[in-house]
């Protein structure tokens, strides 16, 4: 069985949400890491499905069997990235959250999922803060 590194994400909880191939992992032939972004600014929490932004100084690499697609093709999840538009009326660049969610996931039940998201202060590229859904306290 293989074993591949993986980058968590920490929520203001403890818990862990997988994010990206660790950058320290050495990718061997059935690991092809795409790309280890560095500027990612948000992800949805596994467990208490609320929007933290991520410290890229307080990613977790741990190993995992299974990979994250689409970085190991056949896994059993995913990253999606999702894109949450600013309410702002200035023609803002919208916000880009990371999901990890199972492989195959339909776009419909990417948008349930979505609907029980919520987050405060988020940021868009421009700097405005809103809240994810609009308006939740």
């Amino acid at each position: 069985m293989n074993q591949f590194f993986l980058d968590f994400a920490v929520c203001k909880h403890g818990h862990q949400t997988p994010i990206r191939p660790s950058k320290i992992s050495i990718p061997s032939e059935d690991q092809r890491s795409k790309d280890t972004e560095t500027e990612l600014e948000y992800f949805v929490c596994n467990e208490c499905r609320r929007i933290y932004e991520v410290d890229p100084d307080s990613l977790e690499s741990h190993p995992s069997p299974w990979g994250l697609e689409p970085y190991i093709p056949g896994s059993p999840m995913r990253r999606f990235e999702v894109w949450l538009p600013c309410e702002e009326a200035y023609g803002c660049l919208p916000i880009r959250v990371i999901a990890v969610l199972k492989a195959d996931t339909t776009d419909a039940q990417l948008e349930t999922e979505k609907s029980t998201w919520k987050g405060r202060a988020l940021r868009c590229p421009k700097g405005h803060f809103q809240s994810f859904p609009s308006g939740w306290e």
